[in-house]
C-alpha cells in the first residue's frame, strides 16, 4: 500500500498506539482512588450532628478532546452502545441564525432571493479538522391558496373533504391538512398562523360552543359566523379545530400560507418534475452555492467575529485518484477498458454471459383493454415481439415457441392474471415461464396487481411494458427487456472482468465468499405503512446473479429484526450452498453491504444483525464461523466533488472510479468515497461507503477494487451504476414488498387468496425490538413451487 492510504491508515494505527502509551506512562492507577470529604449539614432537628458522606474519585484513562471532538461529531461509534453518547454528523445549523442563515425559511433550510435556490448548511470534524457542507437543497411547497371545499387542488392533487365523500379521518384528506398550517382571513389583515388540530366530523350547522356559558346561551358555528362576519357557511363540509382549547372554524374562511415545507410523498407526475427542478450540472451548482456562501458574508458576521471564529469562504481541495477499470465481458467479446471508462457502453450483436437456463417454451402475453379497447394494437404487438424473440436470440438467449396473445379486461381486476395463465398453460401443457404484460401508463395500482399475482399467487416471473414503448419496437429498448427478461430467466448479462484484483490478492477467487445487501424502506411521512426489509445474496462464484426475500420490518423501524435473520436469511444462506459450485459447504468470508443507517445506528447494526447472523451460521454449522466484514452504504450527504479543468468527464463531473479517501473522510475510520458512475444529467452524488467491522482483512485497496468492479456487473444496465449492486437488488426488492402487502388490491376488488394468507409467523424478536416494533402483518410469501426465490424476480 502506497501514497494516500498508507498516510491515512498508518496515522490511524499511531492514533491508537500514542493513546495507549499515554495511558500506560501516566501516573494514576486505576486501583488508587482519590478520597474526597464532603461536610454536608443535614439535620432533622436541632440536636442532631451534621451527616459525613465520602465521595470516591476513580481514575480511568486521560482523555483526548481530539477523540472527544470527532465522537461529538457522530463518530468514534465503536465505544458506543445504543444508549451510548453520539449525535449526527450531519445536523443541521439553525436557519434563523444571522451566522448559517438569513431571510425567509423552509423546513431546515434557508432561502435568499425569490429566485435563488434554498440552500443547507451543515457542520462537521473531518480529517482535516472542522468543516462546513455547503449544498444546495430542493424542497416542495404549495402557494398561498384559499381553501376551496369541498375539493382542494394542493400540489396537482384533488382531494375530497365533504362528509359523504371522505371520512375525515382517513388518507388522504387527514394527510394534506395534518402537515400543513392554515390562516384564518379576517377582514383582509394578517392573522397569526394556526396548525390545524384534526378535523370534526360534523359541518359548521352542526358544531356547537357556549356564547354565554353562564347565562346557557349556545350558538351553532355557521350562525356565529353568519352574524359575525355575513359569512354563510357551506353544508356537509367537516368543521375545523384549530387547537385543544375548541376553537372551530369553518374550512371555507382558512387559507395555506406559502413556504411551508411538503412532506408527503409526491404523485409520478410532481416527482418527475421534482427531478426536473433539482438535476443541475456541475457548474451550474456550483455557482448556486458560490450565491448562498457570498449571501451569508462569513468574514462580516458579527457573531463569529466576536468568538474570533474565522469561515474561508473558498471550497476545500482534497486529492483523488482513479481506479482501473475493469473489462466488461460477454460469451463473445467484450469491452475494453478504456471505452468502459467513458461509463457507458453497447451491447449491440453481444451474447450474453449465460444465457436462459431453461428454453422458455410456455409464456404468454397480455394486452391490457382500459375500457376503450385494447391498449396497442394486435399488429404492433405481433411486430414487437418477433423483433423481441430476433433480438434476444442474438443475445444468446433461447426461445423454442410463439406467445400466446390474449386481451385482458382490466374490469376483472385479479382473474384477468388468471385468464392469462389459463391460456398459457392450456396452449403448452405447462405451467408458464414467462408472462408479458402491456398497459397504458405507470399506474401503480395496475403494476402492483400484476406482480402481486404473478409471485406470491402463481410463481410466476413477469415483465410489464408500456404500450407507446411496444408501438416503437426500438431495437435499443428491446434489447434492454432482453436483459432484464434474461435475469429473470436464471441468466446474466456480463461481468467484470479485473485487471488488478489478481495483483491485489490472488487469492481472493478462492476463498467462498458469500456476499450479502440489505435495505429498510420506509412509509411516507404520514403514512402508515411498514417498513419493508429486503436481503440479497450472491449466488454466483462471480457474484453477477443475487437472490432476494423480503419481509415486514414492523413501522419505521431501521434495524433489521432478528426473524428476517432467522428465517429469510437462512433461507439464501441455504440456497448458496445449494448451488452446484458451492457443494453444501458453508461460506468462509461474508461481505454485508448494508445500506440505509445513519453513524448514529452502526452500533445497533454490529450488536444486533451482525450478531443474528452469527447466531444463524452456528445453527446450519457450528463447526464453520464465517469472517465478517461490514460496509455501510450512504448517498444522502452533502458532498460534492468537482474536479479541477481537465480532469473531470464532459459535464465536469469526476470520472467512473474515482476514490476520495483523504480531506474529507473520518480521520480515525475505514472509510472513503467513491463515484462509480457517469451521470447523464446533473451533479454525481457519490458513495460514501464506511467499513465498521473488517474481520476477513482485505485491505482498503482490494475492497475499494471490488466495490468498484462489481458496479459494472448490474445486470440490466450497460453502464456502471452508482451503488454497490447488491444493496441496489435490495433496494429494488423492498420497493417490490409493497406489491405482496396482504390486503385487498382497489384494481380488483376482491382480496388475494393464497394458501399461506391469515397465517403469522411468529416473530423472534430481541427485547430492543419488541418496544418499538408495531404490529405489522407480514408479506405474502412467494410461491417457490418454480424456484422464483433463486430467480431475480424484483429487477
Amino acid at each position: 500500500m502506497g501514497g494516500p492510504e498508507r498516510n491515512k491508515y498508518q496515522k490511524r494505527e499511531e492514533v491508537r498506539k500514542q493513546a495507549e502509551s499515554e495511558q500506560q506512562s501516566d501516573g494514576h492507577s486505576s486501583r488508587d482512588p482519590a478520597t474526597l470529604q464532603i461536610m454536608k449539614s443535614v439535620r432533622a432537628s436541632q440536636t442532631q450532628a451534621p451527616s459525613q458522606f465520602s465521595a470516591g474519585v476513580d481514575y480511568i484513562s486521560r482523555g483526548s478532546l481530539q477523540h472527544l471532538g470527532s465522537t461529538q461529531s457522530g463518530y468514534g461509534f465503536k465505544g458506543y452502545g445504543p444508549g451510548g453518547p453520539r449525535s449526527e454528523s450531519g445536523s443541521s445549523m439553525s436557519s434563523g441564525s444571522s451566522v448559517f442563515g438569513a431571510g425567509g425559511s423552509i423546513g431546515g433550510q434557508f432561502d435568499g432571493p425569490k429566485d435563488a435556490r434554498p440552500s443547507q448548511v451543515n457542520i462537521g470534524n473531518l480529517e482535516l479538522g472542522a468543516r462546513i457542507w455547503f449544498n444546495t437543497r430542493g424542497g416542495q411547497a404549495p402557494d398561498a391558496m384559499p381553501v376551496r371545499p369541498p375539493k382542494l387542488n394542493n400540489l396537482g392533487k384533488e382531494c375530497n373533504i365533504g362528509l359523504n365523500t371522505y371520512h375525515v379521518t382517513q388518507f388522504p384528506t387527514k394527510v394534506v391538512f395534518q402537515y400543513d398550517k392554515h390562516m384564518p382571513a379576517k377582514d383582509g389583515n394578517p392573522a397569526p398562523e394556526f396548525k390545524i388540530h384534526r378535523f370534526v366530523n360534523k359541518d359548521p350547522y352542526s358544531v356547537t360552543f357556549d356564547v354565554d356559558k353562564e347565562a346557557g346561551i349556545k350558538s351553532t358555528v355557521a350562525a356565529y359566523f353568519k352574524k359575525q362576519y355575513n359569512i354563510t357557511c357551506m353544508k356537509d363540509v367537516p368543521c375545523i379545530e384549530l387547537t385543544k382549547k375548541g376553537e372551530h372554524v369553518p374550512i371555507e374562511c382558512l387559507q395555506i400560507p406559502e413556504n411551508q415545507r411538503y412532506r408527503l410523498k409526491l404523485d409520478e407526475k410532481q416527482t418527475s418534475n421534482m427531478i426536473k427542478f433539482a438535476v443541475t450540472l456541475p457548474a451550474e451548482r456550483w455557482k448556486h452555492i458560490q450565491e448562498g456562501v457570498n449571501m451569508l458574508n462569513w468574514q462580516a458576521d458579527p457573531f463569529l467575529n466576536n468568538y474570533g471564529l474565522k469561515v474561508s469562504p473558498t471550497r476545500a481541495e482534497v486529492k483523488g485518484r482513479v481506479l482501473p477499470t475493469p473489462e466488461p465481458t460477454f460469451a463473445t467479446g467484450k469491452i475494453d477498458a478504456r471505452t468502459a471508462s467513458s461509463g457507458r457502453w453497447r451491447i449491440d450483436g453481444k451474447k450474453f454471459l449465460s444465457p436462459n437456463t431453461q428454453e422458455l417454451k410456455a409464456w404468454g402475453v397480455g394486452i391490457i383493454n382500459y375500457g376503450r379497447g385494447p391498449c396497442v394494437s394486435q399488429q404492433a404487438t405481433l411486430q414487437f415481439f418477433t423483433q423481441f424473440k430476433k433480438i434476444y436470440g442474438i443475445h444468446g438467449g433461447k426461445i423454442a415457441t410463439i406467445p400466446v396473445f390474449l386481451t385482458l379486461q382490466l374490469a376483472r381486476g385479479g382473474e384477468m392474471i388468471t385468464d392469462l395463465w389459463n391460456a398459457v398453460g392450456n396452449k403448452f401443457q405447462m405451467k408458464p415461464q414467462l408472462l408479458f404484460f402491456l398497459v397504458e401508463n405507470k399506474n401503480s395500482e395496475i403494476y402492483n396487481r400484476i406482480k402481486k399475482s404473478c409471485e406470491c399467487r402463481y410463481g410466476v416471473v413477469s415483465q410489464v411494458l408500456q404500450s407507446q414503448h411496444v408501438a416503437k419496437c426500438q431495437d435499443q429498448y428491446i434489447s434492454n427487456v432482453c436483459m432484464k427478461v434474461n435475469a429473470k430467466l436464471g441468466g446474466s448479462t456480463c461481468r467484470a472482468a479485473s485487471t488488478v484484483l489478481a495483483k491485489l490478492d490472488p487469492t481472493f477467487s478462492k476463498i467462498p465468499t458469500l456476499i450479502i445487501g440489505a435495505d429498510v424502506s420506509h412509509g411516507a411521512p404520514g403514512s402508515e405503512e411498514g417498513s419493508m426489509a429486503a436481503i440479497t445474496a450472491s449466488m454466483t462464484t462471480d457474484f453477477t446473479r443475487y437472490a432476494a426475500l423480503c419481509e415486514t420490518n414492523g413501522n419505521r423501524v431501521e434495524i433489521i429484526s432478528t426473524s428476517i435473520i432467522m428465517k429469510q436469511l437462512k433461507q439464501l444462506v441455504e440456497l448458496w450452498m445449494s448451488q452446484p459450485a458451492m457443494r453444501g459447504a458453508m461460506p468462509q468470508r461474508v461481505l454485508y453491504y448494508r445500506d440505509g443507517v445513519s453513524s448514529g445506528q452502526y452500533q445497533h447494526v454490529l450488536e444486533q444483525e451482525v450478531a443474528d447472523m452469527r447466531k444463524l451460521f452456528k445453527t446450519i454449522n457450528p463447526q464453520v464461523q464465517p469472517k465478517i466484514t461490514v460496509i455501510i452504504c450512504a448517498k444522502r450527504h452533502h458532498i460534492r466533488f468537482f474536479p479541477a479543468a481537465g480532469h473531470g468527464d464532459r459535464n465536469g463531473n469526476p470520472n467512473p472510479g474515482t476514490l476520495i479517501e483523504t480531506g474529507c473522510t473520518n480521520p480515525f475510520e475505514f472509510d472513503f468515497y467513491l463515484n462509480s458512475h457517469s451521470a447523464i444529467k446533473g451533479t454525481a452524488r457519490p458513495v460514501h461507503y464506511h467499513v465498521i467491522l473488517d474481520e476477513c482483512k482485505l485491505g482498503p485497496m482490494v475492497l475499494q477494487q471490488v466495490t468498484f468492479e462489481h458496479c459494472f456487473q448490474y445486470m440490466r444496465s450497460t453502464t456502471p451504476v452508482s451503488m454497490f449492486p447488491a444493496v441496489y437488488y435490495a433496494h429494488l426488492a423492498s420497493n417490490r414488498a409493497k406489491a405482496h402487502a396482504n390486503k385487498p388490491t382497489v384494481s380488483s376488488g376482491k382480496k388475494e387468496t393464497h394458501k399461506g394468507q391469515g397465517r403469522k409467523d411468529e416473530q423472534t424478536l430481541s427485547s430492543s425490538e419488541r418496544g418499538s416494533l408495531m404490529e405489522i402483518p407480514p408479506l405474502m410469501p412467494l410461491n417457490n413451487g418454480q424456484g422464483i426465490v433463486s430467480s431475480m424476480w424484483y429487477i
